[in-house]
């Protein structure tokens, strides 16, 4: 299969997808993570970081050629992802890493290791410790809502290894944001860029 969408899902509907199940170059993969139905999963402090790292994790030897990774319901941060699959999957389109993301007309935002402007007080050092050691930078360009298209021969240019340490990194219930949720899937969030498209400084 030439391209796969990866859905993370909780509670949403999903009917949209009806919308894209005709294309025979792509393959719909959900992952429930309420529901105990087809592709379960627990519902993990990294929220979708999770499910997209569990996929690239469990999949490594077999991912498709180009992989969508998505929220179920990505029309806030990405309002025009269903005619973006429609039409890249026609033309057969190929990108080593696309952002999705159209968030109040920006393709992306930046926040400083201190998660200023828009999350103060979010500390990404714990992650950029744990999976980019020798990093120093302090600045990161993000895409809100974490939808974008990886190429296999990107997502494996970093190890398997390597991933397993970022699915285990988005498991980690202690590291919290000021307001008490899970910092994890905030910290992949603003890292996606480095992990699967270039590397930190």
């Amino acid at each position: 299969m030439k391209y796969e969408m990866v859905v993370a899902r909780y509670k949403e509907n999903v009917d949209w997808l009806n919308n894209l199940s005709n294309r025979d170059n792509l393959k719909i993969t959900v992952y429930n993570k309420f529901f105990d139905e087809e592709n379960f999963l627990p519902n993990e402090a990294g929220r979708e970081a999770h499910t997209y790292l569990y996929h690239i994790y469990t999949n490594y030897d077999s991912l498709a050629e180009y992989t969508i990774f998505t929220q179920a319901n990505p029309f806030d941060h990405a309002p025009e992802l269903l005619e973006a699959v429609k039409l890249m999957t026609y033309n057969n389109d190929e990108y080593d890493f696309k952002s999705f993301v159209n968030y109040f007309g920006s393709p992306s935002l930046w926040s400083d290791i201190d998660g200023y402007p828009h999350h103060p007080g979010l500390d990404l050092r714990p992650g950029i410790k744990e999976i980019f050691p020798n990093s120093s930078q302090q600045q990161f360009e993000f895409y809100p809502g974490a939808i974008f298209m990886a190429s296999k021969i990107n997502i494996r240019k970093r190890s398997k290894d390597f991933y397993l340490k970022c699915l285990e990194l988005s498991k980690n219930t202690t590291w919290r944001e000021p307001h008490g949720n899970g910092a994890c899937g905030y910290f992949f969030e603003r890292t996606w860029k480095y992990i699967l498209d270039s590397n930190l400084t």
